[in-house]
């Protein structure tokens, strides 16, 4: 943690990062929970960049609450499904 602070406050030098420079310092102070650094991080994207930037940035960072395996063996399950159904009625019609 201390490492990433001085590089953020190394980077907060330079111009494009002084608007996170008061920021940085204050998280750098104390350990905060995970809960407040993700809604301070959420402010702080939201007062930079706006609230489109914000969603475009954090939905990179999504994890799905799905179990793809198992929607997977579903879906390849149908899949079967059809691909018999089609072969019987093509076989019907011979």
């Amino acid at each position: 943690m201390l490492v990433f602070c001085i590089i953020l406050s190394i980077f907060s030098l330079f111009d494009g990062f002084l608007f996170i420079k008061d920021e940085i310092d204050l998280m750098c102070l104390r350990n905060y929970p995970l809960a407040e650094i993700n809604h301070k991080a959420t402010e702080i994207l939201f007062e930079q960049m706006g609230v489109v930037n914000m969603l475009k940035f954090l939905s990179k960072f999504s994890v799905g609450y799905n179990d793809y395996t198992q929607e997977r063996h579903q879906w390849l399950d149908e899949l079967d499904n059809i691909i018999h159904e089609m072969k019987a009625n093509k076989a019907n019609r011979e």
